[in-house]
């Protein structure tokens, strides 16, 4: 795939010194736009949920908005798609710490 320089100039203005993907390889395996670009609700729900888990990171509600925008509009893994995530993970996945706590992920 060829692609200008330009085609992804937002990825030089993150600060990541090159640890994450260089630019050359991004070109290279990704479109400059996405395929199916969100639509303005997504986008507004997608800004809210970030808003509000920057404000109170630490907030359970905050933390579920934002995964539940994440995976459901931005990933498509919702009910239309076939592809589906786990918001209450049963018992199997719960294992034994060092200390002997149970831990259990909350979303799979």
């Amino acid at each position: 795939m060829s692609a200008s320089p330009e085609t992804h100039i937002w990825w030089a203005s993150l600060r990541h010194g090159g640890f994450l993907l260089d630019e050359q390889r991004l070109r290279a395996h990704f479109p400059s736009t996405p395929e199916c670009p969100l639509s303005s609700w997504a986008v507004e729900q997608l800004r809210g949920a970030l808003t509000d888990f920057a404000g109170e990171p630490d907030d359970t509600a905050n933390r579920t908005r934002l995964l539940t925008v994440l995976f459901e509009h931005a990933c498509g893994l919702d009910h239309t798609s076939g592809g589906t995530w786990n918001r209450k993970p049963d018992p199997t996945w719960t294992h034994r710490s060092v200390t002997g706590e149970a831990i259990r992920p909350a979303h799979v």
